[in-house]
């Protein structure tokens, strides 16, 4: 998987499935979700090859592609120090987190599943 797909190829991130998918044949890929100290992304692959790429490799609408990347910065604003949120907030970000993990889930289908780490 050398080529790099544009993200506006619909093409090139359902090619980038598959091949994630023949690297586990008969078994779903597992796609954690969640906010990590210090990253700007929120997608991690079983191998951790990807990190920071699958927002854009995955084959997901555009408009959930940029809800998952708005989450995880707000969330690497947090815990940056660039602002806190308070106990209210925090929850509801966490609670943001799990829904956009289960759109994500229904978007990829159920060749992965998404795992979602509040």
């Amino acid at each position: 998987m050398t080529d790099e797909p544009r993200a506006s190829d619909p093409e090139s991130r359902r090619t980038f499935a598959q091949a994630l998918l023949l690297e586990t044949p008969g078994q779903r890929v597992t796609i954690r979700f969640m906010a990590e100290a210090g990253c700007d992304f929120a997608l991690w692959d079983p191998d951790n090859s990807y990190l920071g790429e699958l927002e854009d490799r995955l084959p997901i609408t555009a408009g959930l592609r940029s809800q998952i990347k708005d989450w995880a910065v707000r969330g690497y604003e947090h815990d940056g120090g660039e602002r806190r949120m308070t106990v209210e907030q925090f929850e509801a970000f966490r609670d943001e987190g799990r829904l956009l993990s289960e759109q994500l889930q229904v978007e990829l289908g159920p060749d992965f599943r998404v795992r979602y780490h509040g």
